[in-house]
């Protein structure tokens, strides 16, 4: 209460963790829909480390892979929408699926704000800006550095572009300091920019870029055995791999062409592969123990 100062000074929470933490701790809290809050610093901590450091790792990974773009092919690398959409057959699977996502995040949020339910957007872009960080950014991140020749890192580097720029302008008006900062240097990018993120509009959504079935089939809860190979394997990169490819090609065959396909084919289909993988201590290859241990643990849940 007021009386008894029982709570942390928002002001000198907001010297601490910056305003834009507070902003954000308090519009993603029950305070939007006229409810009670206990203020916590621990909330600010969370804020900061569960979604400040992703979104501004996400940003750094973005900007060194087009330094590293630029130095490789000595040009400069300019964002452009139309490259997109006109090598659209070239994408990959994932790269569809964060577009989609995106366009779909965009008109959710316009309907959203238009409707001034702000308890509901935030949520909504901080789930966005997991699977980014999480998934899109992990799956492709060789591809993104050029390992799959220059075409490849151009695509993807694109796509990165597009929806880190659309999130930051999404996101501009709860935390608008830390966007504006990023914003400064994604415009070097961007012919003809505006001078701010704060004079920007919310972007339209793409409808050419919103396809329900792929994001079906990447949004489709991973099965826990899956997750418990990823764990087991420490994230190896073949096995990581490996993995993910076998739950894409299921997810398109259950859901894309709503094939069935039995359980125990599934089982035997990854004992075999993980029962196989020769023993080694070097490179990426999956100790014995470990495939024999996740070949286990996929059975046993």
């Amino acid at each position: 209460s007021k009386k008894d100062k029982n709570y942390p000074d928002p002001r000198l929470m907001a010297e601490v963790h910056g305003a834009d933490a507070v902003r954000l701790y308090l519009m993603n809290s029950q305070l939007v829909k006229g409810q009670s809050l206990r203020f916590k610093e621990e909330g600010l901590k969370d804020v900061v480390k569960d979604i400040f450091l992703p979104l501004y790792n996400s940003y750094k990974f973005l900007v060194q892979n087009i330094q590293r773009f630029e130095k490789a092919n000595t040009t400069k690398f300019m964002f452009e929408e139309k490259y997109i959409k006109n090598n659209f057959d070239k994408l990959n699977l994932t790269d569809k699926w964060i577009l989609a996502y995106s366009q779909r995040l965009i008109k959710f949020v316009r309907n959203e704000m238009e409707h001034y339910r702000l308890y509901t957007v935030v949520s909504e872009l901080l789930n966005f800006l997991e699977k980014l960080t999480n998934w899109y950014i992990r799956l492709n991140r060789n591809r993104i550095k050029g390992d799959y020749g220059v075409e490849e890192a151009h695509l993807s580097l694109s796509v990165l572009f597009m929806v880190t720029l659309d999130l930051i302008i999404l996101l501009s008006p709860f935390i608008p300091f830390l966007t504006e900062s990023i914003y400064q240097n994604l415009k070097n990018g961007i012919e003809n920019p505006e001078a701010s993120v704060h004079f920007l509009q919310i972007p339209k959504a793409n409808e050419t870029f919103i396809n329900e079935k792929i994001e079906k089939i990447i949004d489709t809860k991973p099965d826990r055995r899956i997750l418990n190979l990823f764990w087991i394997i420490n994230l190896k990169i073949l096995a990581f791999k490996w993995a993910y490819t076998w739950y894409i090609l299921t997810m398109l065959m259950k859901n894309y062409f709503e094939i069935k396909i039995p359980d125990n084919l599934l089982d035997t289909l990854y004992k075999i592969f993980f029962l196989k993988i020769s023993p080694t201590h070097h490179g990426d290859a999956v100790h014995a123990d470990a495939a024999e241990a996740a070949a286990t643990a996929y059975t046993a849940v």
